[in-house]
């Protein structure tokens, strides 16, 4: 199937193959928050989300 440049939506309204996957985002509470600058340097405003890369994958194979 041709990809519709002028109306992508259409792609996915009327293909024929399957879905490849469906994302799930869990619904993020506004608590703490870095200030500005902070936010700014460390990547996020949530602290909560701040880890390290090893903490992440750790968490991926521990089913966290």
């Amino acid at each position: 199937m041709d990809y519709n440049m002028r109306n992508p939506g259409m792609f996915w309204e009327s293909a024929v193959e399957p879905r490849v996957g469906y994302a799930f985002v869990k619904p993020q509470r506004l608590g703490k928050v870095y200030p500005p600058k902070r936010a700014l340097a460390e990547g996020t405003i949530f602290p909560e989300l701040n880890i390290t890369m090893h903490e992440y994958t750790r968490g991926i194979r521990d089913g966290k």
